[in-house]
């Protein structure tokens, strides 16, 4: 889980940190299983905009700052991880820097 990273490395309690990649995640997994994440919005009985609002509203700002070599060197941690295998559809490591760039990268 890419939350393991922020627990470990910020202290960030788990839930708080995956759901912090919550809203990327559900962004890949439309793009690359729509049937998959239409029928998780309908099981849910929710929108997918409305989950979301619901997500930014429960999670305070975290404040979290990353460089690009810290995450250049985090990458590794999710090659060849079980986790990101046993997902819906494949998450590369690149895609993971592109979540871990927008959600954290500070100049």
């Amino acid at each position: 889980n890419v939350g393991y990273y922020l627990t470990e490395t910020r202290k960030i309690p788990h839930g708080f940190a995956s759901a912090c990649f919550l809203p990327a995640l559900l962004d890949i997994t439309q793009e690359k299983a729509p049937a998959y994440a239409d029928r998780f919005f309908r099981e849910l009985g929710i929108a997918r905009g409305e989950l979301l609002r619901l997500i930014s509203l429960c999670l305070p700002e975290a404040g979290i700052a990353m460089t690009a070599e810290e995450i250049d060197a985090a990458l590794p941690r999710w090659e060849n991880n079980n986790s990101v295998r046993n997902t819906c559809c494949e998450v590369s490591p690149a895609e993971i820097r592109e979540i871990l760039c927008a959600l954290f990268l500070k100049n």
